[in-house]
């Protein structure tokens, strides 16, 4: 099964992908793995998740390890109503979230089914940190999302067998890229 969702205008329904939500810009819209069937106070909603089989759907499955940090992703935005922290950020910001998946959908159509496995986790001034490790080689890669646009995003990548490590401030997704596929590899910093 996949999730898509339905975009409402004009009294017509299209169904967009997750991809599509990205390029409008419309994080403000998470997925859900649950069904929600048509009902009066959804039916104002801009957009609507449902639920299709894979044989109603033209999206294309994306890999598991994007649908893991993805998932990463949506649960930093989930804050426990029992956490009681006034001095802590307890979540990424909208931005944070709404570049992040933009990111994450950019660095898909660049890696494809080689998406690598990684998580997310919550940036101290409310941007998120994507991490991938890779254990056999002693390599590591954070990707911080800022929280804010007059805030630098930043990669930084080391090779700890080589006591190597760079930083790279506002990297473009195909820098990133480049930098994953390095991870994989026994190769050392360039």
């Amino acid at each position: 099964m996949a999730t898509i969702y339905q975009k409402r205008t004009d009294n017509r329904t299209a169904q967009i992908s997750v991809s599509d939500l990205v390029q409008e810009d419309r994080a403000d819209v998470r997925p859900t793995n649950e069904l929600i069937q048509e009902d009066p106070i959804l039916s104002d909603s801009l957009f609507v998740p449902r639920r299709i089989t894979q044989s109603e759907s033209r999206v294309k499955k994306f890999p598991e390890n994007l649908i893991e940090i993805m998932e990463y992703l949506e649960k930093l935005t989930i804050v426990d109503p029992n956490f009681q922290d006034e001095d802590s950020i307890l979540n990424p910001s909208d931005y944070a979230v709404r570049q992040s998946f933009k990111f994450l959908m950019q660095l898909y159509n660049l890696l494809g089914d080689n998406f690598p496995r990684g998580f997310a986790s919550l940036e101290s001034r409310g941007g998120v940190n994507f991490i991938w490790e890779n254990d056999d080689f002693s390599k590591e890669i954070r990707v911080k999302i800022a929280a804010e646009a007059d805030l630098n995003s930043s990669i930084f990548y080391c090779d700890d067998n080589r006591d190597e490590h760079r930083l790279i401030k506002n990297p473009s997704p195909v820098d990133v890229a480049g930098i994953l596929c390095w991870l994989s590899t026994d190769n050392p910093i360039t």
